[in-house]
């Protein structure tokens, strides 16, 4: 668990070590990241919380429109329309599996992130991101109204 502590919480784990976790502070512009999970004190600075939170966990931040972009760039708006119904199809088979009482619950977290990072490049190339936003919350709302019937 990462906590959030105190200008002062934070010199004095940096003086002592103690205690062991992960910990972040706010002072004023920068965050601050301490990282003492092994009794040895590392402290970064960073911009934003989310990059702080992400040293902390060990995590790289990815700029995902950009990589979606740039998959966009490099293999060309077909290639990528293609790609969409190939992953797809492989969730669909991996959902099949599963009716059939096979157990491929990785297979299917894995097959959904590939169909997800897909689509995500369909709203960018066809500019649809706030209005898939809009249709989703209407649908949402549609299917709450229908289950409440």
């Amino acid at each position: 668990m990462i906590k959030q502590i105190t200008r002062e919480e934070a010199s004095e784990i940096i003086e002592t070590g103690l205690p062991i976790g992960l910990f972040y502070e706010i002072d004023r512009d920068y965050h601050v990241g301490i990282d003492n999970s092994t009794g040895d004190v590392w402290v970064e600075e960073f911009n934003t919380k989310e990059e702080c939170i992400a040293w902390l966990k060990q995590e790289r931040l990815i700029n995902k429109k950009e990589v979606y972009k740039k998959a966009l760039e490099t293999w060309g708006q077909e290639a990528q329309i293609t790609m969409v119904f190939e992953e797809m199809s492989e969730l669909q088979k991996e959902l099949c599996k599963a009716l059939r009482g096979n157990k491929v619950t990785g297979n299917i977290a894995e097959e959904i992130a590939d169909v997800e990072i897909m689509l995500e490049q369909m709203k960018l190339l066809f500019g649809i991101e706030s209005l898939v936003r809009a249709n989703k919350i209407y649908k949402l709302e549609r299917l709450d109204e229908r289950l409440e019937d």
